[in-house]
């Protein structure tokens, strides 16, 4: 090797090293340069395709992300490293087909993988191999039966199938993961075993999504039934669902906080672990509606406009930084055929950052877009009463309107969450919801078609 080429190829290790730290250090806009800098002098290196892949990941610039991991494959076609978080990026954008090939290909090269196991079943659930999922993912649990995350995979599948005594027994696994935020400092400290006792003074803390914490609302009841009127129950919550929380039955204080707040308790339970500790079954799963309602003191500035036979809130997309938020979300441009029908008028409740959507569609007069003036949920629900049908996708909407009792259509994907079942356009949830399916992965113009022939039955029938 030349001098020269011994120059440039410490200047790559060294520029290596720079990346690598600042990646370890968290700081990835640092790493993206020392590792494009790289790139720029050395060609045909896996190693440094894949870091830069891995980095613009961390920076959730998915598209690049798999650009790059794609080109560390090309060049070394089993490297497990790019191949597992080819798996990920490819169920991430929806390609459920890809993604079990890759993953295929990880359990070839290593059976004992158990994480590429578990990658298999994962791809296969995403393609409505339901069955052959569930064998995948028991097999990783054999492999590794300590993983959270296996535990809770098979756990929200046996759920997808309405095996809910085994489902949710896995399910309380989550605290396990790495990930697992909670609003409690120790989630797994003086847990309540679903029986009464003197003197209880019970804590409910919620987690996750919006949607989850509205849909498991519905247990408080249960639990005040069980404990009866002499114990307390205290339910910890964000801000933004306070005043909703409110107009749950049986609670007797609703506190917001935030994440590591201490509370004083002599037990303590997550809302989503309320079903596990009252046993509940698919026979059993109270499903009476409302059980949330807008708080009396909700005021808000709106009324349907003149003319149109059916009023109709419409909310497309989940929260983009969610991880199945993109699979969730149908785009407007597909589902800005139904603004084609007469005497029908639409109404934007979209919130968030693709709220924006709505901008080449904001002139029609068959639109109205009010979604920037309904942000706290309670302002939502009471625009939602003045409306005639609610339609969105899988996302805290959804839950807001059937937990109201609310008429609301659900535009699902294909591999569509535990909670909506694999089949059927009803779900024993919410009584007042139908569901609308794809009919394979990404295919959104089916829905919409579906969804367009309904509102006009649903208009015929006004």
């Amino acid at each position: 090797m030349s001098p020269t080429e011994e120059s440039a190829a410490a200047h790559v290790t060294a520029l290596l090293a720079d990346g690598d730290r600042a990646a370890a250090e968290q700081r990835y806009e640092d790493a993206e340069r020392a590792f494009r800098a790289a790139s720029g002098l050395v060609q045909g290196s896996a190693k440094l395709a894949l870091a830069l892949g891995q980095t613009l990941l961390c920076l959730e610039r998915r598209e690049e992300a798999l650009a790059w991991i794609e080109r560390a494959l090309a060049i070394e076609p089993n490297n497990t490293r790019a191949l597992h978080e080819y798996t990920k990026l490819c169920l991430y954008a929806d390609q459920p087909a890809a993604a079990l090939y890759s993953a295929e290909r990880l359990v070839m090269l290593d059976k004992n993988d158990a994480a590429a196991v578990h990658a298999v079943g994962n791809a296969l659930l995403r393609l409505g191999r339901v069955r052959e999922a569930e064998a995948n993912y028991r097999k990783a649990l054999a492999l590794a039966p300590d993983v959270p995350i296996f535990r809770v995979a098979l756990g929200i599948l046996l759920l997808l199938r309405g095996e809910y005594a085994e489902g949710w027994a896995l399910y309380e696994s989550r605290f396990g993961m790495p990930e697992h935020s909670s609003l409690v400092v120790e989630p797994n400290k003086n847990l309540w075993d679903g029986r009464a006792q003197p003197g209880l003074v019970l804590v409910i803390h919620t987690e996750q999504g919006i949607g989850d914490i509205i849909q498991f609302a519905r247990f408080v009841p249960g639990v005040r039934e069980r404990i009866g009127d002499e114990a307390q129950i205290l339910v910890l919550c964000k801000p933004s669902l306070v005043k909703l929380m409110r107009t749950v039955a049986g609670i007797d204080e609703v506190v917001p906080v935030g994440p590591g707040y201490e509370f004083k308790f002599n037990r303590q339970v997550s809302m989503l672990s309320l079903a596990h500790r009252l046993g509940i079954s698919r026979d059993t799963l109270p499903n009476r509606v409302p059980y949330v309602t807008v708080p009396t003191d909700t005021a808000v500035d709106f009324a349907p406009v003149q003319g149109a036979k059916l009023h109709v809130g419409l909310v497309w997309a989940a929260r983009a930084e969610n991880p199945t938020g993109r699979v969730r979300s149908c785009p407007l441009d597909k589902l800005a055929a139904v603004f084609e029908l007469d005497d029908v008028h639409f109404y934007s409740l979209q919130f968030g950052a693709e709220a924006k959507d709505v901008e080449p569609y904001r002139e029609r007069a068959n639109l109205s877009v009010i979604g920037d003036m309904v942000g706290p949920f309670e302002s939502l629900l009471a625009v939602m009463h003045r409306l005639d049908l609610v339609v969105t996708v899988d996302t805290a909407a959804a839950h807001l309107a059937g937990a109201a009792g609310l008429e609301v259509w659900t535009l699902l994907p294909f591999a569509a969450e535990w909670r909506w079942g694999h089949a059927g356009t009803r779900t024993p949830w919410y009584p007042t919801m139908r569901l609308f399916r794809q009919c394979y992965p990404g295919a959104w113009d089916g829905v919409v078609d579906n969804l367009k022939t309904a509102l006009i039955e649903r208009r015929a029938g006004d």
